[in-house]
């Protein structure tokens, strides 16, 4: 289980959020011909979001915040 303010997430429900994310990324950039400024702005935000929902699950995998 990771620890998040005001809620517990299993990792694996964690895990999936951020791959979600990533796959919406990949999705958004399978079209070159519709990627301007606005598109690229979102999709680095959202890859922005995407590491910090992997983040949880990669300390706990490391060990780190006594969750081995």
């Amino acid at each position: 289980m990771i620890t998040l303010p005001a809620k517990n997430i299993a990792a694996v429900d964690q895990m999936d959020e951020g791959m979600d994310t990533l796959r919406t990324c990949w999705s958004a950039l399978q079209d070159m011909s519709v990627l301007d400024d606005e598109m690229i702005l979102s999709v680095r935000c959202t890859l922005a979001v995407a590491i910090e929902t992997l983040k949880p699950v990669r300390a706990m995998l490391n060990g780190e915040g006594g969750a081995a």
